[in-house]
């Protein structure tokens, strides 16, 4: 072969190396279940709306338990799902007044039983690894609902009674995770709950236990997670969180006559404060 047909053979068959550059790996995630049971401990702050003298407040420190299970889609499919269900039988301290037959009005206190519960179901979007760091953001939305039994004890004239809350809420949040090393994981969750369809269920006798339509007023909720993982998948978390609800003015319920008087009765507006801590075994597969 003459040397310059072997040098353009050489040129040729170096070509294809240099037009086509090599392949370059991304950094791919896996997706990851989990499934966590977690001990909660909050304060517990309740108001009702009312002309004074008169009041209704529930307050105190309320224990409960919750179960969740979490789906973080990886790089193939970046989806975010989340299940979980929680409850709370705990006594508050009611407060109330009563007013005797001169007028004077004097403040009492009670023990309340109630069964707190709810559930929720989100769907989101997970954003890995955002602006080339540690941070994965991921914006969701859902359903959730809510049940508040609050059994009220009599005081003297008084007579006791139970009340069901419950509504549903649409919850519109940001969940933001950054991992810290190999092992741990700091989060914060943002959420405005959109409450929807309440009602309130009064077993009163004499008004002919009347189930009553409460107003939709909106919520937040705030929380941030710390948690560390080992290699095999065991963790365990602490969750700092805070979240805000109310209540609207209910309608009133079908007239009644009690001695020679029309009467009837309402859920007055009201709001709730509650912060605490919740205590969160998992594992991860």
């Amino acid at each position: 072969m003459k040397p310059q047909y072997a040098l353009v053979a050489l040129l040729l068959s170096t070509c294809p190396a240099h037009a086509a550059p090599p392949n370059i790996k991304t950094k791919t995630v896996a997706p990851e279940h989990s499934a966590a049971l977690s001990i909660i401990l909050n304060s517990f702050d309740y108001k009702e709306d009312f002309p004074p003298p008169g009041k209704s407040t529930e307050s105190g420190w309320i224990y409960g338990m919750a179960l969740r299970y979490t789906f973080k889609g990886g790089t193939d499919l970046p989806l975010y799902g989340r299940v979980q269900f929680d409850f709370s039988p705990s006594e508050t301290e009611y407060g109330s007044n009563e007013t005797d037959a001169f007028g004077r009005s004097t403040d009492f206190t009670e023990t309340t039983q109630n069964w707190f519960s709810r559930f929720e179901c989100d769907a989101g979007y997970v954003f890995h690894n955002v602006g080339n760091s540690s941070v994965d953001l991921i914006p969701y939305t859902g359903y959730g609902y809510r049940f508040w039994r609050r059994d009220l004890s009599g005081h003297n004239d008084l007579m006791g009674y139970m009340e069901d809350y419950s509504w549903s809420y649409l919850p519109i949040g940001v969940k933001g995770d950054m991992k810290i090393g190999r092992n741990w994981l700091v989060g914060l969750d943002v959420a405005m709950h959109i409450m929807v369809s309440g009602s309130i269920y009064i077993r009163l006798e004499q008004y002919n236990n009347p189930t009553l339509t409460l107003g939709n007023l909106p919520g937040w909720y705030v929380a941030a997670p710390v948690g560390y993982r080992t290699a095999s998948g065991w963790g365990a978390g602490l969750t700092f969180w805070y979240e805000y609800s109310a209540i609207g003015k209910s309608n009133e319920s079908p007239h009644v006559i009690l001695g020679r008087q029309e009467a009837w009765i309402y859920e007055p507006a009201s709001r709730t404060h509650q912060f605490g801590f919740m205590f969160t075994g998992l594992y991860s597969f």
